[in-house]
């Protein structure tokens, strides 16, 4: 066991590295082994320090993307992985596993009610989601020193910024409103809400795919003569436009990739004009229920 370990490289994970796992986590003759050094050299040694071992796992929905068979033996492994260290008796060794209640919900195996945990809810309001835009866009050196001359505050102290500062420092982005007049829907608003599922969750990450698709089509339309530029502002109204629609276009392959007996609905909804709210929805509960009976 020692010369697996040693012959691996240090500085960063390679493929030699899984297959030392691999070897360690199947060979019949080292596994008594591995339990006795995990106790041994782990925590026995943590425990001479005074210190806590905390592994973290984190992403496990992005690691398995797909619901299935290998998702349900490689998380029902972890959680068993963690009895065996609680009934060995590793004080020094800690565990703390961030997991969607949905994928919880699904796993079965013995002992399970004996985990105990916290559920927290994940949910960014529109002040979290300005901040979030302001944060990207201050990355760039020349953008950051333009909004410090019009609203240091969302500058110096994005998270104690409040709505109206940060709205003022993010007009320079993408401006005020959509269309002329007071009357006109804010460009904040208009972006957090078209981010926002019909559940009310808003996805942080679809806001940084709109931004860069945003980005590029601005770069992409500059020194296009039938192009209108509005001086106000870094994006225009179609560069957004078209951000949104690589947002949206990614989190329908997110989504698909998580639940695969829905790609048969999305298809279906190719070249089909734009459908009322509440035949859509019910046509998509419809189809989610008929397909998880047979998933």
């Amino acid at each position: 066991m020692k010369k697996i370990i040693n012959n691996l490289p240090k500085d960063i994970w390679q493929s030699e590295s899984t297959q030392a796992l691999l070897e360690l986590s199947t060979n019949s003759q080292l596994i008594l082994t591995v339990k006795d050094a995990v106790n041994i050299i782990l925590n026995q040694e943590a425990k001479e320090r005074s210190q806590k071992l905390w592994f973290l796992y984190d992403d496990l929905d992005e690691d398995f993307s797909e619901a299935g068979e290998l998702r349900q033996q490689a998380l029902t492994g972890l959680f068993q992985l963690v009895q065996s260290c609680d009934a060995s008796r590793l004080t020094e060794i800690r565990f703390k596993i961030f997991l969607r209640e949905d994928i919880w919900n699904r796993l079965s195996f013995d002992n399970k009610s004996h985990f105990t945990g916290r559920d927290i809810i994940l949910q960014w309001n529109q002040i979290d989601f300005l901040r979030l835009a302001l944060r990207q866009a201050i990355q760039s050196q020349n953008f950051k020193n333009l909004v410090d001359q019009v609203s240091p505050v969302a500058v110096e102290s994005i998270d104690i910024a409040n709505e109206e500062e940060l709205d003022k420092a993010l007009e320079l982005l993408w401006g005020s409103r959509r269309r002329g007049g007071n009357r006109a829907k804010k460009v904040s608003r208009w972006v957090y809400e078209r981010l926002t599922d019909s559940s009310g969750t808003t996805f942080p990450r679809s806001l940084s795919i709109l931004l860069k698709g945003a980005k590029e089509q601005e770069l992409t339309d500059q020194g296009k003569s039938s192009t209108k530029i509005r001086t106000e502002r870094l994006l225009q109204g179609k560069s957004l436009e078209s951000g949104l629609r690589k947002a949206s276009e990614k989190r329908c392959e997110e989504i698909k990739e998580e639940y695969p007996y829905l790609i048969n609905f999305f298809d279906s909804l190719k070249g089909k004009s734009a459908f009322n709210k509440r035949r859509i929805t019910r046509n998509m509960a419809e189809f989610t229920r008929e397909s998880s009976r047979k998933f």
